[in-house]
């Protein structure tokens, strides 16, 4: 999923594609680069975080995520790019 999102952030792929599995709250800026690790970790039998490493022209960044299971699906209800 994250890295799905990262193409939205990218351009790589319209942004309607993840309209079922985001939830309204979830806004991206535009960035570019390689989701280069992932980690998740469950939170409860529903929800998970997950944490990952996003490689860019100008760095490194730190990509955060939560993910809740909500009517039969996943859906992101968090996302950050950090600084």
């Amino acid at each position: 999923m994250l890295v799905a999102v990262l193409e939205v952030v990218d351009g790589h792929r319209p942004r309607a594609q993840l309209v079922p599995v985001l939830a309204r709250s979830v806004v991206a800026g535009g960035r570019t680069g390689r989701l280069a690790r992932v980690r998740a970790c469950p939170v409860s039998g529903g929800i998970a975080e997950l944490a990952g490493v996003l490689t860019t022209a100008g760095g490194i960044r730190a990509v955060v995520a939560r993910v809740e299971r909500r009517d039969g699906r996943w859906q992101c209800t968090v996302f950050e790019l950090l600084p």
